[in-house]
């Protein structure tokens, strides 16, 4: 069988695919980074459908800003130890 490397979609990390075989190939190195992906689509979905009013908007960015400095900060953590 011709396997190849590819870089998940979610998380940038290696994995190993075959490159002959049915369907599609995979895009993703675990179930997690698929279900994270699957996520981040129908949260999209669902904040088009719903009409917010400025103030939960506002709550919302903040919570969304919340969640980028939390991956911000284990970025900060491993760069830090490459020092």
């Amino acid at each position: 069988m011709n396997k190849g490397i590819r870089n998940c979609q979610v998380c940038g990390q290696p994995f190993e695919v075959v490159l002959i075989c049915r369907g599609r190939p995979r895009v993703y190195c675990s179930a997690d980074c698929k279900q994270y992906a699957s996520l981040l689509t129908w949260l999209e979905d669902k904040t088009a459908a719903i009409n917010f009013t400025d103030e939960r908007r506002k709550a919302i960015r903040g919570e969304l800003w919340r969640i980028a400095n939390r991956l911000n900060r284990g970025k900060h953590e491993s760069q830090n130890t490459e020092i």
